[in-house]
């Protein structure tokens, strides 16, 4: 019998890392767009203030826009950039 394989978000956290999502990667001064069922689980407001806190753990900034249809877009910066 074979298993089927879990479809996995790209963003998908490194193994063995203990975090649930891939900050890193996510953070990154990258464009990035989320979407909450695929990448995340939670709210669109709980996940903005997840990036939030986040960011502002790294020492960095995050712009977050709600693009509608349960989807983040996402960039983050230096602080004063």
């Amino acid at each position: 019998m074979v298993k089927a394989r879990k479809r996995r978000s790209k963003f998908g956290p490194a193994p063995g890392t203990g975090q649930k999502y891939p900050w890193t990667s996510w953070l990154d001064g990258k464009r990035h767009t989320l979407r909450r069922g695929k990448d995340f689980k939670c709210s669109l407001r709980s996940m903005t203030v997840y990036l939030y806190q986040r960011a502002t753990q790294f020492g960095i900034q995050v712009k977050v826009i709600d693009l509608g249809r349960d989807r983040l877009r996402i960039q983050a910066h230096k602080n004063g950039r």
